[in-house]
């Protein structure tokens, strides 16, 4: 069972994790920021969540519909932080993992079940190919910088060579 008020204190009794949680709305700003955050409550309003359920990590994936239809995946971390990552192009800590935890506290509040995630789950995987792409995109640019840094070195060498 948990409580939801929004401008005062969202307490969480049961928690997907098994452990007790309490956040504030002001966590969730603190968290998201406060734009992102009101958006999220507004996707989550408006009924854009769908598909809410616990991975077997304990995570929360969703469908959330955007400009798109999002795969959307949150975490609490060991210390109570949230953390979310989604594929749309902010990926991270963006308005539709909002409107995923908001959605979580209120079926809690409602006493609605959360379904498991079955390991092949779409959504998880939509979630792994866009993790791999960001993570090639960073060793991209990653090697694209140290070329960078070596075609410069070389340059400096070999104008230092030149110099009578």
């Amino acid at each position: 069972m948990a409580t939801i008020i929004f401008q005062g204190f969202i307490v969480i009794v049961r928690c997907y994790q098994h452990r007790s949680l309490k956040l504030s709305w002001d966590d969730i700003n603190i968290w998201a920021g406060g734009k992102i955050a009101s958006r999220g409550r507004t996707y989550q309003r408006q009924g854009h969540v769908s598909g809410l359920a616990v991975a077997d990590d304990g995570a929360l994936v969703a469908w959330v519909e955007g400009t798109e239809r999002y795969a959307t995946r949150v975490t609490i971390g060991a210390e109570g932080q949230l953390e979310s990552e989604c594929t749309c192009p902010y990926a991270l800590d963006c308005k539709h993992g909002v409107a995923v935890v908001l959605e979580y506290l209120q079926l809690m509040e409602r006493n609605n079940p959360i379904p498991g995630a079955k390991p092949d789950d779409e959504r998880i995987e939509d979630w792994k190919i866009r993790k791999t792409m960001v993570g090639m995109a960073m060793l991209g640019m990653a090697m694209l910088g140290m070329t960078m840094l070596g075609m410069t070195t070389w340059l400096k060498m070999r104008s230092a060579s030149r110099t009578p």
